[in-house]
């Protein structure tokens, strides 16, 4: 139990006391920073960064108030390295030298339908019916139709920063007391702990 509360401790002091570095100007990813717990937004900035760079929309259907886009995602897949008998060779020849090749493209093609009326938005690769957090061919379609914030519907609570209340994350319970004076005692002066290390977490002279 030691244990799990350190590692819920540590967690939440990356989740509340600093704030991630953010990798696209997009407002979305400000969103997904103040939303998410560090772990889960680390996970979302990747798809976010993913569907800005990678992703672009090929083409785009609208009928009925809802907008179907085919989003082309570039896949590059690490082509196996020359040798040194390679490199020497070409070196050596008087002739052009040959354009190594560290990697192949290819890509794929998805299709997501977007609500404009509630911008709901479904994408056939699943990511959110599996995982719980958007693909990066939604954070796309998103960035297309200029979409700032991840909506209510797609923000699952046991990924966000308050599912644990503060009052709770603060109780320092112990299992095992016998004496419930000394229990309560030990309680009260952690929490007075807690809070002048909060008043001084900015002060190193202090905390020192």
């Amino acid at each position: 139990m030691e244990k799990q509360r350190y590692k819920q401790e540590r967690l939440d002091h990356q989740s509340f006391d600093s704030f991630p570095v953010l990798l696209t100007p997009l407002a979305i990813e400000v969103h997904a920073a103040r939303l998410y717990t560090r772990s889960l937004f680390i996970r979302i900035q990747k798809e976010i960064i993913a569907g800005s760079w990678l992703c672009s929309i090929k083409s785009k259907i609208s009928e009925e108030g809802s907008d179907i886009s085919i989003i082309s995602e570039e896949l590059i897949i690490p082509d196996s390295m020359p040798d040194a008998t390679e490199i020497n060779k070409a070196e050596d020849s008087d002739d052009e030298v040959e354009e190594i090749d560290l990697y192949k493209k290819s890509t794929r093609e998805y299709k997501v339908l977007h609500n404009r009326s509630d911008d709901s938005v479904v994408c056939c690769c699943q990511l959110f019916v599996r995982c719980g957090i958007l693909c990066r061919h939604v954070f796309c379609v998103f960035k297309n139709f200029n979409v700032q914030k991840i909506l209510h519907q797609y923000l699952l609570k046991r990924w966000t920063r308050d599912l644990i209340p503060p009052g709770l994350r603060r109780k320092k319970n112990r299992y095992g007391e016998k004496n419930e004076n000394i229990s309560n005692l030990f309680v009260q002066a952690t929490s007075l702990v807690d809070d002048c290390c909060q008043i001084l977490r900015n002060d190193e002279p202090k905390l020192s």
